[in-house]
């Protein structure tokens, strides 16, 4: 019996052994990333480098030399999609040490920034990091998950924005398969690639009893649609990224924003903001903004016409948040108003925790006034804003608040500077005056628990140097799935 058992321990190791033998720790280096992007350096716009710094030398963290590095910056997003084929990811973090002799650096702060790891769609890591500090050991479990996302996050410290160099020291997924890791990953690319680069065909204007519609060309696209129902002018771009571009009450003035032609015809790499204005949606949460997937916000929208006055966009499928996008504008003949609804849809096998950031860009130039209703006694979070630059503009009256503006106040503006207005109410709705239009979004009158709003307030509005954004942000919803988040908007134009 004693020598039966000696027998079954050493099967028994000898089995655990070759099971260990078996795993194989490949570098983070050699793994086609499905997702990436360049971010904002000192030295310009940076992708994330592997076994040098953004300045082409060695890799140092606290004095000591990586040869197996990957350095990024605070912005940085990398996805791998890799489908149940790994067990665990691991490595080193900290902030690459090299800072050039002429960088100004403000004296007295300290430099961190966060590891952030998402492992399908939700955080499972947050790991924080000082500049001159050594670096620290990180281990994320990957046994039967889709997705890896590694981000670089600003830390407890926003100051030292140009020293935020997260970097990781030998970095490796640990896999049972290599092959099979290494194929699925580029097999995830190519799926990736294709979304961006898919060529759709795109239907004749509708004929739709009491309205004017024709397919008509904007800078850089030759498939947009001009709906024209006697009161309002709308234009609607399927191939970028299904924006709305222009509404005016008709022989008005457009009240939104209309750039496309910064785009070129061309999907901007992941990462890459371009402000071409119009209106448009993020998914949620809120740090799903810091890289947008261009499937989404760039990329060729399907487009639909099912019954007279309703327009219905659906996006690309995104690979980097499992979600696909619908946009339902629905207007009737004769009539200043229009419904604008917008759904994602969770396209993952696992739940998906999503809400919608919708953000509608005007031009600076012709906007006068913000008005937003002063009516949130009894919610206890109090607005954030900007109050050196809002208070000198803001005034109570009449039951809403009145931000007025001068030509004067968006010159003085800073390049990078931004200016914004977040808070509850219980009626959401933005009424903005351009080039004597009101232009005028609500939603349903409700106040949204703020337990679900993942960090946002519903009412939300931005001003910079080059646009100027009407926002309004939906609670989230953890998606089984197949199933959707919806928001709904009431939209309204009249003279002023």
């Amino acid at each position: 019996m004693k020598h039966i058992c000696k027998i079954f321990i050493a099967l028994t190791v000898l089995i655990a052994s070759h099971h260990l033998l078996a795993e194989d720790s490949v570098a983070l280096k050699d793994i086609p990333v499905m997702a990436s992007g360049p971010v904002w350096t000192v030295w310009g716009s940076r992708e994330p480098v592997f076994n040098k710094n953004h300045q082409g030398n060695a890799v140092h963290i606290a004095g000591k030399k990586y040869d197996d590095a990957l350095v990024g910056h605070m912005g940085m997003s990398l996805v791998y999609n890799l489908s149940a084929n790994a067990k665990t990811f691991k490595g080193l973090v900290g902030i690459e040490d090299e800072t050039p002799v002429k960088l100004k650096v403000e004296k007295g702060a300290t430099c961190t920034s966060d590891l952030v790891i998402l492992v399908d769609r939700k955080e499972v890591l947050r790991q924080p990091v000082t500049l001159g500090n050594i670096a620290v050991p990180f281990s994320v479990d990957l046994k039967g998950k889709m997705q890896l996302e590694i981000r670089a996050e600003c830390g407890l410290d926003s100051r030292q924005f140009v020293l935020k160099r997260l970097t990781l020291a030998d970095p490796v997924i640990v896999t049972d398969n290599k092959d099979k890791l290494l194929a699925c990953a580029a097999s995830w690319k190519a799926l990736y690639d294709g979304e961006l680069n898919k060529k759709l065909s795109y239907p004749p204007a509708p004929k739709w009893n009491g309205f004017v519609c024709s397919k008509v060309k904007i800078p850089g696209y030759d498939n947009a649609y001009k709906i024209d129902n006697g009161v309002l002018e709308m234009i609607v771009s399927p191939e970028c990224g299904g924006k709305i571009f222009e509404l005016k009450l008709k022989g008005g003035e457009n009240v939104l924003q209309n750039k496309p032609e910064l785009l070129k015809g061309k999907i901007p790499a992941r990462g890459k903001m371009i402000y071409i204005g119009g209106f448009f949606t993020n998914p949620e949460p809120r740090n799903y903004n810091l890289a947008a997937d261009p499937a989404l916000a760039y990329g060729r929208y399907k487009i639909e016409f099912p019954v007279d006055g309703e327009i219905v966009l659906t996006s690309p499928d995104s690979w980097v948040f499992f979600l696909q996008s619908m946009i339902k504008i629905k207007l009737q003949p004769g009539s200043p108003q229009l419904q604008v609804e917008t759904s994602y849809k969770n396209i993952a096998d696992f739940n998906n925790l999503s809400g919608i950031w919708s953000l509608t860009a005007v031009e600076n130039k012709l906007l006068d006034e913000i008005l937003i209703p002063d009516n949130s006694e009894g919610i206890k979070n109090n607005p954030l804003y900007t109050r050196g630059r809002l208070d000198p503009v803001m005034k109570k009256e009449n039951g809403w608040i009145a931000f007025r503006f001068t030509r004067d106040f968006f010159a003085s503006l800073g390049k990078y500077e931004g200016v914004q207005w977040e808070s509850y109410s219980v009626n959401n709705e933005l009424h903005a005056l351009i080039a004597d239009t009101w232009f005028i979004k609500k939603t349903e009158s409700q106040v949204f628990p703020v337990s679900d709003m993942g960090g946002f307030y519903p009412l939300h509005f931005y001003l910079g140097k080059r646009t100027c954004e009407l926002e309004f942000h939906s609670p989230l919803k953890n998606l089984k799935p197949g199933e959707k988040v919806s928001f709904v908007e009431y939209w309204h134009l009249k003279k002023k």
